[in-house]
């Protein structure tokens, strides 16, 4: 029993890593919303974020906005993520609130990029790095 888990560990690692590269882009700043998660206190979003920029992140932040099923604005949302070093993977969660319930939302949008700090960043330049991808039931989208 073993030596079958032996052979097969060098092909469950190079398939765990390549799960793990998909949410991840080169020269970016990977933004995924990876779930909605209903929670005692309603619903909670998911999200893995991933420094690919090649500089550290002092301090990372965001604003998103999450609309119901009626397309308003019902929730703006602060992902204060703080430090985020060069080719790190964070995960991070977060309750929209007691009243909302996950199939209640439609969609999330990046609003802006709210804090943005590292060396040679110039202010405003991070929302352009950011790459947004998804594999919640609902989008996230600019």
């Amino acid at each position: 029993m073993t030596m079958r888990w032996v052979r097969w560990l060098p092909a469950m690692i190079l398939v765990a890593s390549g799960f793990a590269a998909q949410a991840q882009v080169a020269d970016k700043i990977s933004v995924e919303f990876n779930d909605l998660q209903p929670a005692d206190t309603g619903c909670r979003a998911v999200f893995v974020l991933h420094n690919g920029i090649g500089k550290d992140l002092d301090k990372l932040a965001f604003r998103i906005v999450a609309f119901d099923t009626a397309e308003h604005a019902t929730l703006f949302l602060s992902l204060d993520v703080g430090a985020l070093p060069v080719d790190k993977t964070r995960v991070f969660r977060f309750d929209l609130g007691s009243d909302v319930a996950c199939s209640d939302v439609s969609r999330l949008i990046l609003d802006d990029v709210t804090a943005c700090e590292g060396p040679d960043l110039e202010p405003g330049a991070c929302l352009g790095l950011v790459a947004l991808s998804t594999k919640a039931a609902v989008p996230l989208v600019y």
